[in-house]
């Protein structure tokens, strides 16, 4: 088992199985949203007396993604993820439109430092779990057409704990997270769960006494071993 895998996938059971609305609140949950695509611009403003930048929020795109954030939400975001902004460098101007004040007050390095600052803010995570890349929503296969999401990303923890889904039946394939985050014993059960899905899409069957011996050899001294 490696530390780090190609594609980490934690497979969250939702507490409502047969709603798409409720997935979709989920999902926005979880995935990271960064600030360029819920902003319908960034604009440099230049006065005599002072430097800005201008953030308009698309508010149908924000509600389109069900993101259920606001224009103080997106205030406190970017105040933690630009850890030099203080309270006063970010102002908020209506229920859309934010102005952002540059640290470096230097007229002569100004114009560069809002560069910067541009760029710094338009990776701000607004929403969702900063490590998760993306999240499907899903149907289960062989139900009534119930629904699951698939996250990639590592975050386990912070999947399981979201509101809307079922922490105690979600599952991840990345075998070194989940004996960090619930224990050797679950790290075992991922490796039987794991092998016996891969060898099943493969068309080939294990007897399953040999897939539980393989677990207990790999995780018999408390840690992962192969």
């Amino acid at each position: 088992a490696a530390n780090t895998i190609s594609t980490p996938i934690t497979t969250a059971k939702l507490e409502i199985e047969n709603s798409e609305p409720f997935a979709r609140v989920a999902k926005a949950r979880i995935e990271r949203t960064y600030l360029a695509q819920i902003a319908k611009n960034v604009k440099e403003v230049y006065t005599a007396g002072e430097c800005y930048l201008s953030v308009k929020l698309d508010l149908e795109a924000i509600e389109a993604l069900q993101l259920q954030i606001n224009v103080e939400t997106v205030r406190l975001a970017i105040l933690s993820g630009v850890k030099k902004l203080k309270d006063q460098h970010v102002a908020k101007m209506s229920k859309n439109k934010l102005r952002i004040f540059p640290i470096d007050t230097n007229r002569e390095t100004m114009y560069f430092s809002l560069q910067a600052l541009k760029q710094h803010l338009l990776k701000v995570v607004v929403k969702g779990i900063p490590q998760v890349e993306r999240a499907i929503i899903s149907k289960i296969e062989n139900t009534n057409g119930k629904l699951h999401l698939l996250v990639e990303g590592v975050g386990l923890s912070d999947v399981m704990t979201r509101t809307g889904v079922v922490g105690t039946k979600t599952t991840s394939n990345h075998v070194m997270e989940v004996k960090e985050v619930l224990g050797i014993e679950a790290a075992r059960a991922t490796i039987v769960q794991e092998i016996q899905y891969t060898m099943g899409k493969h068309g080939t069957s294990i007897d399953s006494r040999h897939v539980m011996l393989l677990a207990d050899l790999m995780s018999c001294r408390g840690e992962i071993l192969g």
